[in-house]
């Protein structure tokens, strides 16, 4: 990981801030995920989650959630380089937006992976779910979990100070 000669990581965060906020843009273009495949993007931002910083993570992990969405390929990628148990140990993070973006981008590997529940139905004669069966329906529930609760404790814009003021503003007008 780069370090600046002031030995902090404020590149780096910054940086992956940026990233984080044109990965929206960049995951619908293939132009630009290729781009990305070029320069082992993925493998840098896979990195990135076992940082230090709660920054450089939490902006690997939103940037992760953009790019683990619509594109077999890039899926196909995270799944090989073990992206899926790192998501997993940071879905039950403090920091709100470490556990929304490895929640979301892992569910979005495990949609990706349909035919794996599929094939292990078929193998298991009893007609009962085996225990990988069980365990990936556990994880998918702890998703959704996660990712509710999460949602619901970022702020909406009628709680925020400017709605307030909005709200009070109107009120005093009236």
């Amino acid at each position: 990981m780069f370090k600046s000669p002031s030995k902090t990581l404020s590149i780096v965060e910054n940086g992956g801030g940026i990233l984080h906020n044109v990965s929206s843009h960049i995951a619908i273009r293939e132009g630009y995920r290729q781009i990305l495949r070029d320069h082992n993007c993925l493998q840098i931002l896979l990195k990135h989650l076992r940082s230090p910083s709660l920054t450089i993570v939490s902006n690997a992990c939103g940037t992760l959630w953009n790019l683990s969405a619509r594109c077999q390929q890039d899926q196909q990628a995270l799944w090989d380089l073990g992206a899926v148990s790192m998501l997993r140990n940071l879905v039950n993070s403090k920091h709100k937006m470490i556990s929304m973006g490895s929640a979301a981008a892992l569910k979005d590997l495990i949609a990706a992976k349909p035919n794996m529940r599929v094939d292990e139905d078929k193998h298991h004669k009893s007609g009962m779910p085996t225990l990988q069966i069980r365990k990936q329906k556990a994880l998918e529930a702890e998703i959704d979990q996660t990712l509710a609760e999460t949602c619901d404790n970022i702020e909406s814009p009628q709680l925020s100070p400017t709605e307030t003021r909005r709200q009070r503003e109107h009120i005093s007008m009236d």
